[in-house]
């Protein structure tokens, strides 16, 4: 999509030359084969091919830099041009023949089809362009649609979920605030659920902020997970945190790249039932892509909150205690990445993606 007035502006000039400088050049070859001689028609023609290529070249070059996702077609548009210059190239050597049948010598049948060609290559170009921008916004169209189907579908997981999850802590600090009035209530108890009440409602606030945010930033993966260990080794003093990164791993990714981070680095240290767990967080670089990996010497993942991440395949009576994993998954998605999960001898979870 052309995304300001000046790109516009630039494509509809490129278009429209290409379009004018095609007419010229068909009237120019018609004029010759119809006014002049056989040299002046050759001469005429091997400088109006080359002009029409760079012309080509230029207006799909304008074209290509006012939005980049249109260089994926270039191949469409150069069959386009092809098949344009074919037929007209063939129609000019059909029609130098004719000429010499009739003992007419305006041009050899090679000239007549070199410059015929070259008309065809402009007009097929353009059609080419026409046909890229129609097929090109057909799928932004039908990206938005499943893009608007996915946010409805990962919003009302974040709504059931919440609904869910602060009823059954609601009605805990319930049972205790009532026991409170009999001098038989756990305090702590009813501390632990509101922080974790707290701490669903800032998860819930993450995981919208994921599904709405599609914006793209290049990141280092390696100062992210040494700023986010760093962070977390301070808080969770009795959890030992080892960091293995190159020295740099840019990454292009979703905004919320760092979240994510936390969540599974936290994550491995809080549902861990050791008194004093362990955590590996690694980054590497790869073919194209930077992975980061967390693995813990926890119990793993529970089978129904791996299940989660199918989102078609929730039940009401199967529901994640919380949402760090969703907005994990979500997030890799979002970022065109891979996200993989092993539980066995502990949690394993590898996020793969694409190198900036």
């Amino acid at each position: 999509m052309i995304k300001n007035r000046d790109e516009r502006r630039r494509v509809g000039f490129g278009v429209a030359s290409l379009l004018l400088v095609s007419v010229l050049l068909l009237a120019t070859n018609v004029a010759l084969i119809l006014g002049s001689g056989a040299a002046d028609v050759t001469v005429a023609v091997w400088l109006i091919a080359p002009a029409a290529v760079i012309v080509l070249l230029v207006a799909v070059a304008v074209w290509v830099q006012a939005d980049r996702d249109r260089a994926r077609y270039l191949t469409r548009v150069a069959a386009w041009a092809f098949v344009g210059a074919a037929a007209l190239g063939i129609g000019g050597a059909l029609n130098g023949y004719l000429n010499a049948v009739e003992g007419v010598r305006l041009g050899s049948t090679v000239d007549l089809f070199v410059g015929w060609a070259a008309g065809g290559l402009l007009d097929g170009g353009l059609i080419g362009i026409y046909d890229a921008e129609r097929r090109l916004e057909r799928e932004r169209s039908e990206g938005a649609r499943q893009e608007a189907e996915q946010l409805a579908a990962g919003l009302s997981v974040v709504n059931r979920v919440l609904r869910h999850d602060l009823r059954n802590h609601a009605t805990v600090l319930e049972g205790q605030i009532g026991a409170l009035d009999a001098d038989d209530g756990d305090v702590e108890t009813i501390r632990q659920h509101v922080d974790r009440i707290v701490e669903l409602a800032e998860q819930g606030r993450q995981m919208e902020s994921v599904l709405r945010t599609d914006d793209r930033i290049v990141a280092d993966a390696s100062e992210v997970v040494e700023r986010v260990t760093e962070d977390l080794a301070a808080v969770h003093t009795d959890a030992s945190v080892t960091v293995t990164t190159p020295d740099a791993a840019p990454v292009t990714v979703g905004s919320m790249f760092e979240v994510a981070v936390e969540n599974v680095v936290e994550n491995a240290i809080v549902h861990n039932d050791s008194p004093e767990p362990t955590v590996d967080v690694t980054v590497t670089n790869g073919d194209g892509t930077v992975a980061v990996t967390v693995s813990d010497d926890g119990p793993g993942i529970p089978d129904h909150e791996l299940d989660m991440r199918e989102l078609p395949a929730e039940s009401a009576l199967e529901h994640s205690n919380g949402l760090g994993l969703w907005l994990v998954d979500w997030f890799v998605e979002r970022s065109e990445g891979d996200l993989h999960i092993e539980t066995d001898d502990g949690s394993r979870v590898r996020m793969v993606l694409p190198r900036a």
